[in-house]
C-alpha cells in the first residue's frame, strides 16, 4: 500500500512501479490538485508499505 502528502494532502497515484531504463529504480507519478496552485513551497511526502521516503520541497507557482 501506498500514500502521498503533498503540502498537506492526499494525493492521487498514477503510476508506482519499475523505471525500465535503470535496474533497481522504481518511480512514482501523482496527480496534483489544481488547488495546490500559488501555494509556493510544499513538502511532498511518500509512504511504501509503512516506510516512509525522504521528503522533497517543490516550488508552485
Amino acid at each position: 500500500m501506498a500514500s502521498v502528502d503533498v503540502g498537506g494532502q492526499s494525493a492521487e497515484i498514477l503510476y508506482l512501479g519499475a523505471q525500465g531504463d535503470f535496474t533497481g529504480l522504481d518511480q512514482l507519478n501523482i496527480r496534483l490538485d489544481r488547488n495546490l496552485r500559488g501555494r509556493g513551497d510544499i513538502n511532498i511526502k511518500c509512504m511504501v508499505d509503512g516506510s516512509a521516503s525522504n521528503s522533497v520541497s517543490i516550488r508552485i507557482k
